[in-house]
């Protein structure tokens, strides 16, 4: 089941509703899915645990940014980037 309803997903981090939600507003956890209308938000299991073990969301995060800087380089980016050193 990789999506959960707010109750499900506060669950899963063993945690109250209005708990999960506040850590969601400052940044802790990713923000909901829309994906099902504007009155159904949804979160990715797999995205809420790397949220919970720092490690795996750096290096999430670490792949994300490898694969950005790949694009940039890719349409020439660098050029750019030694000319404004």
């Amino acid at each position: 089941m990789p999506w959960l309803d707010t109750r499900n997903a506060a669950g899963h981090l063993d945690l109250s509703e209005a708990r999960f939600l506040v850590l969601v507003k400052s940044g802790k956890f990713p923000r909901p899915s829309y994906h099902l209308g504007g009155r159904s938000p949804r979160w990715n299991s797999e995205a809420l645990d790397s949220a919970m073990n720092p490690e795996t969301a750096l290096n999430v995060t670490r792949e994300a940014f490898s694969g950005l800087v790949k694009k940039i380089e890719e349409k020439g980016g660098t050029r750019r980037h030694e000319n404004a050193r």
